[in-house]
């Protein structure tokens, strides 16, 4: 009883909040940064995708294929889709300096990774496309 009252005012707001929040079926986390989010319990976000990588290397070879879950719905899957393009190209570009769009492009038909995203008709080949017309020289 007596630590109780050594407590600040916004320690007390802090406990107030939590004890309602948590009432009411949500989690509380504090971050690092001193950030506070509310989190529902059962699973935050609610949606799943799921991406599957194919491997051009091996001509889309299904022993290759392999899967990964993102939370966060369809938009969350098609960012990370063009994260991982992203990443695969800026790969390229810096294994080659200089390489030409073109040529990037058909580096990353060789050897790159193709997200297909589920539920979505997001076509990686069109997005590598356009981002190797940025990223080439």
């Amino acid at each position: 009883m007596y630590l109780f009252e050594l407590l600040s005012p916004s320690e007390w707001r802090f406990l107030t909040v939590a004890a309602s929040v948590t009432a009411l079926g949500y989690a509380l986390w504090l971050s690092r940064n001193k950030w506070l989010y509310i989190i529902p319990v059962d699973g935050y976000p609610r949606t799943r995708t799921q991406i599957i990588f194919d491997d051009l290397f091996h001509n889309v070879d299904p022993l290759e294929r392999y899967s990964i879950t993102v939370f966060g719905g369809v938009r969350s899957g098609v960012r990370d889709a063009k994260r991982a393009i992203n990443d695969d190209l800026k790969g390229i570009v810096e294994a080659n300096p200089g390489i030409t769009p073109r040529e990037l492009f058909s580096m990353w038909c060789s050897f790159g990774e193709k997200p297909t995203v589920s539920g979505s008709g997001f076509d990686a080949y069109d997005y590598a496309k356009k981002r190797a017309q940025r990223l080439g020289n």
